[in-house]
């Protein structure tokens, strides 16, 4: 909101002002909540393709990389794995984070209404206009998470036996 704020040259990056300026003008409380629908129709689908395209890409890069120094190459493994899913993930994921914005930059009453109107006025590939950005913010963070998580279940096992 702010960030759209901003670009209409409407308000300052001071988010308590935009905070009292959204609940107060902009719908009362339940503007906090405007795009939600969106979020909760994509979670199930993006957790889905998050976890099991990472599990496919561990196992296979494993197989692809042979038995023959595993341990010592997991961690690459891991690492490609996160961004495999995170890439994966991003196909549903970005088409859903442009509709949530919309509704909650208040372009739209509601995500149903974003999503036909953005295909007919817009076109369907300006619902991945932002998949770069998705990506380059994404792909890292999934990089530096399955690897940890991985080196933690390492060390949980060794610690506990």
């Amino acid at each position: 909101l702010v960030q759209t704020e901003l670009g209409a040259g409407r308000s300052s990056r001071n988010l308590l002002q935009v905070f009292r300026k959204l609940v107060t003008q902009g719908g009362g409380p339940k503007r906090l909540y405007y795009g939600l629908a969106t979020n909760l129709a994509s979670s199930i689908p993006i957790s889905a393709i998050y976890t099991s395209s990472y599990e496919a890409a561990k196992h296979g890069l494993h197989r692809v990389l042979g038995h023959k120094d595993q341990e010592r190459k997991s961690w690459v493994v891991h690492c490609l794995a996160g961004a495999s899913a995170s890439v994966a993930t991003s196909f549903v994921y970005t088409p859903s984070e442009c509709i949530k914005n919309r509704v909650q930059a208040g372009l739209y009453t509601n995500s149903w209404r974003a999503l036909t109107q953005v295909i007919t006025r817009e076109g369907p590939f300006t619902l991945y206009r932002a998949w770069p950005a998705v990506l380059l913010r994404n792909v890292p963070q999934s990089i530096v998470k399955f690897f940890a998580y991985e080196q933690l279940k390492v060390a949980v096992h060794q610690w506990r036996g």
